[in-house]
């Protein structure tokens, strides 16, 4: 029976020392999600003038009942979009600047939709028929 002792203790020691070179090795090495982009990609200016573009794009298209707020933020992501195009953050920069197009074109129709309102105020208001009560109360 002490031969049988010895292998089984033997047997323990080697499975501690495989868990150990498993956790030490999975310590030096980082797992990186695909997602993560590279360093360099973050420091690009070009890809964040392409990001900022698309933002601020998108901006204007949620502010374009806002004509005021939306033209000056599609403006500018106009041409940070054009920027990006000249160097590496191109398709952010085609996509900023299609959302920045869209955005200041409903903006501006707002705006003029507003002033032909204001313009035909007086005309509509004259058209409205006075309201004469059908009760008359002594």
């Amino acid at each position: 029976m002490p031969p049988k002792a010895k292998p089984a203790a033997k047997s323990a020691p080697s499975k501690k020392t495989t868990s150990a070179t498993k956790t030490t090795s999975l310590k030096s090495t980082p797992a990186k999600s695909p997602s993560t982009p590279s360093p360099e990609v973050i420091k690009d200016p070009a890809v964040w003038k392409g990001a900022t573009s698309l933002i601020l794009g998108i901006l204007s298209l949620l502010f374009s009942p806002l004509f005021f707020i939306a033209i000056p933020v599609s403006i500018v992501g106009l041409v940070l979009g054009v920027w990006a195009l000249k160097s590496r953050g191109k398709a952010l920069g085609i996509a900023g600047i299609i959302t920045a197009i869209i955005g200041l074109l409903i903006s501006i129709c707002m705006y003029i939709a507003l002033v032909q309102l204001i313009q035909l105020s007086p005309t509509l208001i004259q058209s409205i028929p006075s309201a004469t009560p059908i009760v008359q109360l002594p």
